[in-house]
C-alpha cells in the first residue's frame, strides 16, 4: 500500500450491517487502502437500553482513534444516517486538532454517501421529514423495515425481487438514535465530499443539496460534489461507482 493513502473507515447506513459494504471495502483493499467498515452499536437488536446516536458517535470515534493513533491518516466515509454520528465523532479527531495536541493522524476528510447531515441541534428525525423513510417501530424501542416499499425506495434502481432479498437481511435499529441531537459541527474541522445518489427516493437530491447549501453557509468552503445515476444504496446496486468515488475523494488535497 503506498504510504500516502489514508485509511479508509467506513460508516454504514441505519439498519445495515458492515457485510453491506463488503464489495466495496474489498475492492478499496485490492486497490491499496487499508479499509475497515464500523458495526454501529444502534444495527441488530441487544438486550439492554436501546442505543442512542451518541453511542454510535462514540464508538465511531474510538475506531477513528485507534488507527490515529498509529499515526495515520483517515476519510471518515458516511452513508445514510450515518452522516449524524460521523460528523458527531469528529470532534477533537481531525489532524489539524490532533496535532495541536502533539499527536499525529487523524481524519482529513469526511465524505458523505447520499446523507443525512443536518446542522447543530438537527437530528436524523428532523432531518428525514418529508422524505420517503419506510421503516416501523416495534416493541423495545427496534425499528424494522416494512419489505415492499422499502425495496421500492431503498433499492429503486434494482429489480423488485432483488430489492426486497436486500431489505429481508436489514437488522433492527434502534428507533432512539433518531432523535439524538447533532452537538458539534464535524464538517467545520476537516474537507468535506459528497456523493449525490441522483435517482434517491429515500432522500432525495433536494434533501441532499439542502445539506451541502447548510454546510457551504455554515463553514465558509465549497463541498467537493460528485453525483451518480443509481438510488439510495449503491453499495448494493453500484459499489463499483462508490468505489472510484472514494478514491478520488482520497486523494483530494487537503
Amino acid at each position: 500500500m503506498s504510504s500516502t493513502n489514508p485509511t479508509i473507515l467506513i460508516v454504514p447506513g441505519s439498519f445495515s450491517p458492515p457485510y453491506f459494504y463488503t464489495p466495496i471495502s474489498d475492492s478499496l483493499r485490492a486497490a491499496g487502502y487499508d479499509t475497515y467498515v464500523v458495526s454501529l452499536p444502534s444495527i441488530g437488536r441487544k438486550p439492554g437500553p436501546a442505543p442512542t446516536m451518541l453511542d454510535d458517535a462514540a464508538y465511531i470515534a474510538d475506531a477513528v482513534t485507534k488507527v490515529a493513533d498509529e499515526g495515520k491518516d483517515i476519510l471518515l466515509v458516511a452513508h445514510s444516517y450515518g452522516g449524524i454520528p460521523a460528523t458527531q465523532a469528529v470532534k477533537g479527531l481531525a489532524k489539524a486538532q490532533r496535532k495541536q495536541a502533539g499527536k499525529t493522524g487523524g481524519i482529513v476528510r469526511l465524505a458523505y454517501l447520499s446523507a443525512l447531515a443536518p446542522l447543530i441541534g438537527g437530528t436524523a428525525g428532523t432531518a428525514s421529514e418529508g422524505t420517503r423513510l419506510t421503516f416501523s417501530t416495534s416493541k423495545g424501542a427496534w425499528m424494522y423495515h416494512d419489505i415492499a416499499p422499502s425495496a421500492t425506495f431503498n433499492f429503486s434502481d434494482l429489480p423488485e425481487a432483488e430489492g426486497q432479498a436486500w431489505v429481508r437481511k436489514f437488522e433492527n435499529h434502534s428507533a432512539v438514535t433518531f432523535a439524538g441531537e447533532l452537538t458539534h459541527p464535524g464538517y467545520a474541522d476537516v474537507e468535506i465530499s459528497w456523493l449525490m445518489c441522483k435517482e434517491d427516493k429515500t432522500i432525495p437530491p433536494s434533501f441532499q443539496q439542502g445539506f451541502i447549501d447548510g454546510i457551504e453557509k455554515a463553514t465558509g468552503r465549497k463541498v467537493v460534489v460528485d453525483g451518480i445515476e443509481t438510488g439510495h444504496c449503491p453499495n448494493a446496486s453500484a459499489p463499483e461507482k462508490v468505489v472510484e468515488w472514494i478514491k478520488k475523494a482520497a486523494q483530494e488535497k487537503v
